[in-house]
């Protein structure tokens, strides 16, 4: 979306009013203490004793009441701004929020709420810093154990109720010291999905309109004008099939070139009602955090594009193949049974495992898959649930292969 406005921003700090505490690790056996240099001005001070370990020392802005359960809706922005003057010799600085959601958060426990994180590296610090929500990350040891559903296994910003930030756990010994003069959300003043809808109605109506007045007008002019007449037919078919072409991109992701979401549901309502079953592969690209991790988040972009090429290149024209959303990938199978879809399957992984391209790179990609069918008139929405039960199998077995649900034993109520 062109950024002709200034962004839309909500100033957290400074906030006379706002509720700030400071805290270190003396209670569980840690060498740091903090205290305030100057409470009005956000500045705080941690000293670490070099006989003790250094396990956090930080920062919390509560956007809560007393029991931090009703917090700040953040859905509406896109970023976190951080201007700061830091003296420290720390290796890494962590900002992170709190989402709490009673689907998974408990007010007894003060550590239900969604840890949502960021690791700003020393080149990353500036004296204004900010964040995109879309580089927050879980922390896995807030995911560890919890068995949450897959809808709450990424980060959540409708219910902020701490923004946060913690010197990290390996501070050099001696005074560290930081002055938080701002903290403020950015965000467009309308999201991009409405301006391209907008402008694509506009856009539409006015040539709608001027061809209509177009075509009025040639109805009472003499044969001389019938070309200018052709000349508009031609515009109106310009300007269809432009209109065609900003239709299919809202249907496809940008970065595979595959449907998106919108677009998988727009294919699937000739499939979902045929008479013969469908076949369904929800496939998972193995350790992909871990690539963007090490190898950087272009070289993670490389390998969904790489996937995606395979995937089409592997299935047949009817076949329907879409970008799920991160690194999953869903192939709806019309008119096909389940161990076809699961030779396909076996298909898809072994390409994908066997890659010159990842060879190249000296890469180790994999995927895993859950395969289902779908009889005539069945619920996309329970065939999928079944594929990621799959998926969720074959992720225990170790990834790299395939499961198919039909194997699996009914979960329990």
């Amino acid at each position: 979306m062109p950024e002709l406005l200034p962004p839309r921003e909500k100033v957290l700090l400074p906030n006379d009013n706002a509720t700030r505490f400071i805290y270190d690790d003396q209670d569980a056996g840690g060498g740091n203490r903090v205290q305030w240099v100057n409470f009005e001005k956000n500045h705080w001070r941690c000293s670490r004793d070099e006989s003790l370990p250094s396990i956090y020392c930080g920062f919390n802005l509560s956007l809560s009441d007393d029991d931090f359960t009703s917090g700040e809706d953040f859905s509406g922005y896109t970023s976190l701004a951080f201007e700061l003057d830091l003296q420290s010799t720390s290796p890494e600085i962590t900002v992170f929020l709190r989402n709490f959601n009673p689907a998974y958060s408990t007010v007894e426990d003060g550590n239900s709420a969604q840890y949502i994180h960021f690791i700003l590296q020393p080149n990353d610090l500036a004296p204004r810093v900010v964040v995109n929500f879309n580089e927050f990350r879980l922390a896995e040891w807030w995911l560890s154990g919890r068995n949450l559903a897959r809808e709450y296994r990424s980060p959540e910003f409708t219910n902020i109720t701490i923004v946060g930030m913690n010197l990290g756990g390996d501070l050099e010994p001696g005074d560290h010291e930081v002055t938080l003069n701002r903290i403020v959300l950015l965000g467009p003043w309308i999201d991009a999905e409405a301006w391209y809808l907008g402008l694509l109605i506009i856009w539409l109506g006015g040539a709608i309109g001027v061809l209509s007045l177009k075509m009025l007008y040639q109805r009472q002019q003499t044969l001389q004008v019938r070309s200018q007449y052709s000349d508009l037919h031609q515009r109106h078919r310009q300007l269809h099939d432009e209109a065609r072409v900003l239709s299919d991109l809202s249907q496809r992701d940008g970065l595979s070139g595959l449907l998106n979401r919108y677009g998988l549901t727009k294919a699937l309502e000739g499939p979902l009602t045929a008479n013969r079953p469908c076949a369904l592969l929800l496939v998972d690209i193995d350790h992909f955090k871990r690539i963007n991790d090490r190898r950087g988040h272009l070289e993670g972009d490389q390998v969904i594009v790489q996937v995606a090429e395979i995937l089409k290149s592997q299935g047949r024209a009817s076949d329907i193949v879409a970008r799920w959303g991160g690194e999953e990938f869903v192939l709806v199978l019309p008119a096909t049974p389940a161990q076809e879809a699961l030779a396909l399957a076996e298909r898809i992984r072994n390409q994908v495992f066997d890659s010159p391209v990842f060879a190249e790179k000296k890469l180790a990609v994999s995927v895993s898959i859950g395969v289902d069918e779908l009889a005539p008139g069945a619920e996309f929405s329970a065939a999928l649930a079944r594929a990621d039960r799959a998926l969720y199998k074959a992720k225990e077995l170790g990834r790299n292969c395939t499961v198919l649900a039909q194997t699996l034993e009914e979960p329990s109520d």
